[in-house]
C-alpha cells in the first residue's frame, strides 16, 4: 500500500499529517481529510472521492479515528470502489511515522497494527519500576 487517506472528526486529521510533516518532510503519498462539524455527508463523500482521484484510484489505505463515526461509516460505502484498499480504525502519529519513513514500500495492515499497538505505553508504571538515575 503506497497512498493512505486520514479521515478524522474535527481538525486532527490535518494535524497529525502536520506533525509528521514537521517530523519526516513532505508525504505526497498520504492526504488528509477533516469532516468539520456541520459538514453534510454529500461533502464528505465529494472530498474522499477527490482525494481518491489525485491517487489515480490505485489502491489506497484509508485510516480514520473511531469505528462506528461518520468517516468510518462513509468510507466503508464507497470502499468496494477500490480493490485491494483497506480501511483500519485508531490512527495516530506513530502509525504515520512508520508510513512516512516506510515511503514507496509495501506496509501490511498487520505491520501497522503492530506499530499502533507498540506505541502505547503506562509511564506510570515504567517509572515506578526504573531506577531514578536511568534514561529512557
Amino acid at each position: 500500500m503506497k497512498n493512505f487517506i486520514i479521515c478524522t472528526h474535527g481538525p486532527t486529521a490535518d494535524a497529525m499529517l502536520s506533525s509528521v510533516k514537521m517530523i519526516a518532510g513532505d508525504q505526497p503519498h498520504i492526504k488528509s481529510i477533516c469532516f468539520k462539524d456541520g459538514e453534510d455527508l454529500k461533502q464528505l463523500k465529494e472530498d474522499l472521492q477527490a482525494a481518491c482521484k489525485k491517487f489515480k484510484n490505485e489502491d489506497i489505505g484509508f485510516l480514520v479515528d473511531v469505528q462506528g463515526g461518520t468517516p468510518f461509516n462513509t468510507i466503508i460505502q464507497m470502499i468496494n470502489q477500490y480493490p485491494n484498499s483497506y480501511l483500519m480504525t485508531g490512527v495516530n502519529v506513530p502509525m504515520l511515522l512508520e508510513i512516512a519513513v516506510n515511503q514507496g514500500d509495501e506496509l501490511s495492515v498487520d505491520h501497522l497494527e503492530k506499530t499502533t499497538i507498540d506505541a502505547i505505553k503506562h509511564f506510570d508504571r515504567l517509572l515506578t519500576n526504573n531506577n531514578e538515575d536511568e534514561e529512557f
